[in-house]
C-alpha cells in the first residue's frame, strides 16, 4: 500500500514539475524580444556596441573592450538552462548577427531522475522546417534520447541547433534556415541601379550579408534615397530607391 501512494505522488510531481517547465519558458519568451529584433546597433568610435546580455546566461569568449567588424562572441546558459539559438553572434554592419540566443529552461534537467520503473515516452517524426531537411530517413517513431540533425540549403544559414534529441517523447525546439536573397538584373532595372562591383549581372546573397549599388549610367542619387549599402535579412532585400534621370 506504502507503494502505491509513493507511486502515485511521484507521478503526480512529475506533472507539475512538467507544467512548471512550461510556464517558465512562457514567461520568457514574452520578456526577450526575438533574436531578429533584439540588435544592438553602435555608437561612433567602434564598429559595435557591447554585445547584450541574456537572462539566464552569460558571454564566455570573444569579450573586449571595444568591438570592430566581424569580431565574434559566445554565449552560455546557466546549469539547468538550455540554450535556444546560435550560441556565436558576430559583428556585421554595427549590429550583433544573428542576434542572441535565449536560454530556457531544460527539460533534460528537470526530468534527469525519473521514477523507478517509469518508461520514457517515444517520439513521433521529427518537426519540419521551412526551407530545410533532416539528414536521415525519417522514421514514424524515436526512443527516449534519439537525435536528428538538420540541413539548409545553399545560401540558406541555420539558425539554432543543428540537432535535436527526443525527450521523453518531445522533440527539443528545432532550428531555422533564414532565406538567401537574390540581386536581378530585372530587379536592379526597376530601380535604377546596378551592383557597385562591375560585371555582376545576378547576386546571391546569405542572410546578414551585405551589397552595394550604384545608380545606372545617366542617373543620379537623390539626397532623400535610402542607403545604397542594404542588408539581406531573412530573404528580404530593400532596394535604395531613388535614382533620378539626369536633366
Amino acid at each position: 500500500m506504502y507503494f502505491l501512494v509513493e507511486q502515485h505522488a511521484n507521478t503526480h510531481l512529475l506533472f507539475i514539475l512538467k507544467e512548471l517547465v512550461v510556464a517558465i519558458n512562457q514567461d520568457i519568451n514574452s520578456n526577450v524580444q526575438p533574436n531578429n529584433r533584439n540588435l544592438c546597433t553602435a555608437s561612433a568610435g567602434a564598429a559595435c556596441e557591447d554585445p547584450p546580455l541574456i537572462e539566464f546566461g552569460k558571454i564566455v569568449s570573444g569579450v573586449k573592450s571595444e568591438y570592430e567588424e566581424n569580431d565574434r562572441v559566445q554565449y552560455t546558459c546557466d546549469p539547468g538552462y538550455a540554450l535556444s539559438g546560435s550560441e556565436w553572434v558576430t559583428c556585421h554592419g554595427k549590429v550583433w548577427m544573428p542576434g542572441p540566443p535565449q536560454c530556457l529552461v531544460s527539460s533534460l534537467h528537470i526530468f534527469s531522475e525519473r521514477p523507478c520503473g517509469k518508461k520514457d515516452r517515444k517520439c513521433g517524426p521529427p518537426p519540419d522546417i521551412e526551407y530545410g531537411d533532416i539528414l536521415s530517413f525519417p522514421l514514424p517513431e524515436y526512443d527516449h534520447g534519439k537525435t536528428v540533425k538538420y540541413k539548409c540549403p545553399s545560401f540558406y544559414i541555420l539558425e539554432g541547433p543543428e540537432q535535436i534529441t527526443c525527450i521523453n517523447g518531445l522533440w527539443t525546439n528545432p532550428p531555422v534556415c533564414l532565406a538567401a536573397c537574390t540581386a536581378s538584373e530585372e530587379d536592379m532595372d526597376r530601380n535604377n541601379i546596378k551592383l557597385k562591383r562591375r560585371g555582376e549581372r545576378k547576386l546571391y546573397l546569405k542572410s546578414g550579408d551585405f551589397v552595394e549599388f550604384d545608380c545606372k549610367i545617366g542617373h543620379v542619387q537623390d539626397p532623400a534615397s535610402s542607403p545604397f549599402r542594404v542588408q539581406c535579412m531573412d530573404g528580404t532585400l530593400e532596394y535604395p530607391r531613388l535614382c533620378l534621370e539626369k536633366k
